[in-house]
Order: C-alpha cells, then structure tokens, then sequence
C-alpha cells in the first residue's frame, strides 16, 4: 500500500471528530523545520487536521550564535517542502521565508518584501476580524512581523500563535532567553508592541510538559509504510539512541487544534513592551494529549 493511501486512511479515521468538534479555520504555518525533529512532528500532525485549511507555509530562519555559513531558512524549506509532497493529499503551498533578523547592526527595522511575506499579506487581507486567519509561529517571529511592517492593515484580520519566551505563572514575570526570541529578539518585541493584535503565547518552559515517545513511531510490521514509518525512520538518522523528543512545537499545534485542552490566560506584557495583553498559555493536559498522539499515530499504518 502506498504511502498516500495510508495518509488517507489515517486522515479520515482519527480527525471526522476533530472537525465536527470545531468548525473549520484557516491556517498559516510559520516553521524553522530543519532546526528540530519536533517541529516535523508538529507540522505533521497539522497537515492532518481536517477541519484545517493550510493556506501556506513559510521557513523561518535560526541560529545566530557566532560564524555560521548555513542558510537556515533553504534548509527548512527543502524539508517542509519535502514532507509536504510526500504525506500531504493538499495543494499546500511552501515559501521560503527570511533569512535575517527584522532589525539591523544599528537597531533600525527595514520591511523588506520577500515573496514569503507579500504571499502572507495577500492571503490575511482576505480575511476577516470575523473570520481570521490563524498563523502560528513555530520558530523566529521574522516573517510574521515583516508582514505587519508591511501591512498593519491585516492586524485585525488575524491571530498570531507563538512558540516563545518563558513565562512564570506564579511570579507573573517574563523571560525572553529563550531559543526562538532569541533568533529574533526585534521581530518578538516588534509583535509584542503592535495594538489591536490578538497575540497567543505558548511559553517554552509550558510546552517542555510534553514529551514524545518512539515507541509511538514504531510499526510491528517492519515492512510498514506511510508517515509513521517516515518519522520513525527520520528519528533513527537524527539520534538513534534517543527513545523521546521533548516536543514544543507540536505541543502549540495540538493546543491550537484540541483547545479543550489548553487553558489560555490574559496577562500583562513586559514592562519594555508598554503593558499591553496577551493570551498566555497556562495550563496543558498533557496526558490527555499524550493519548491522543499515540492513537493518532498507531493509526497511521491501520
């Protein structure tokens, strides 16, 4: 049996009830997808949701720690692109986002057209405060905050969902040493500032809670086919001795498609970014999660 065979039967059986919970929405998929495995299994997991209609997706860039010869963003959208074309039964578009921070040397911000960003643009301004365009940001906020530099008209016409920073629920403070802040402190900052824009942060330290077993990817049939056996096989060329993956991006796509399981809360931004609101996660069922991921994912080779 096929490897798109399999991806439809996986599709059909464990999301009819993911999209009669929850009415279909459409979504953007902001990755850094070559820098992690979890983000892999993450937009997997995405590209299943039925009751998602993918509008795009674009690479962001990573690694900004000293030399580095690497064009980050190349590598993740020869990776998406890559898992797009082989478990995908969409027409989902692939775009390679920016490769550098939103802000220079100086400090200055300069809105740059990219075709990642422009695309990004066109697609949100045809939506609506009623019927918004939901991004989510799995790696440095560059192209998310290029597109408002670019159009601050379309800040009302979305919901921008963030992997970022670390945030203390109990202390009610901030830490923005974080690795996906870090790659883009200006763009992080530059969406913290902007009015009228509904911001859902999902902090690091949150989506640690959440880790990935193997086991789930394993097959008993070793001639298995389908997206199980491909991430499963991915997992064995990255670290074949590591049996789990702490999975922080897929813990913010399973919050966005299973809110039930995820408790959002108003908090005050830092104090450098005026006191505005966000939307914070603070609360996950992780087990309730779990569960779910590892029926999800033994069904893609029923």
């Amino acid at each position: 049996m096929t490897y798109k065979i399999l991806w439809f039967i996986f599709v059909s059986s464990f999301f009819v009830s993911l999209a009669a919970a929850q009415s279909a929405i459409s979504v953007w998929i902001d990755t850094d997808i070559g820098n992690d495995f979890d983000d892999e299994l993450a937009l997997s997991y995405g590209l299943q949701a039925s009751n998602w209609q993918i509008e795009g997706i674009s690479t962001t860039h990573w690694r900004h720690e000293g030399p580095c010869d690497l064009n980050t963003s190349d590598s993740s959208f020869v990776l998406a692109q890559q898992l797009v074309q082989a478990f995908s039964g969409r027409k989902v578009r692939v775009l390679k986002g920016n490769d550098t921070q939103l802000a220079n040397v100086y400090g200055a911000i300069d809105c740059n057209p990219s075709t990642a960003v422009d695309h990004l643009i066109s697609v949100a301004r045809a939506h609506s405060p009623e019927r918004p365009l939901h991004i989510i940001g799995l790696g440095a906020a560059t192209n998310i905050a290029l597109a408002l530099c670019r159009a601050p008209d379309i800040r009302n016409s979305i919901r921008v969902y963030l992997l970022a920073a670390q945030y203390d629920a109990i202390g009610d403070f901030w830490d923005k040493n974080e690795f996906n802040v870090q790659n883009d402190l200006p763009a992080f900052d530059y969406l913290l500032d902007t009015d009228d824009l509904d911001v859902f942060i999902l902090p690091a330290n949150m989506a640690a809670s959440l880790g990935f077993s193997k086991d789930w990817l394993q097959a008993d049939d070793k001639d298995a086919a389908g997206l199980r056996k491909y991430l499963f096989d991915r997992w064995e060329r990255l670290d074949s001795m590591r049996s789990s993956w702490t999975a922080y991006d897929l813990a913010l796509v399973v919050a966005i498609a299973q809110p039930q399981w995820v408790e959002w809360t108003d908090v005050d931004t830092p104090p450098e970014n005026g006191y505005g609101k966000v939307k914070v996660a603070t609360y996950l069922d992780v087990p309730a999660i779990q569960r779910h991921l590892v029926e999800v994912w033994k069904a893609s080779t029923d």
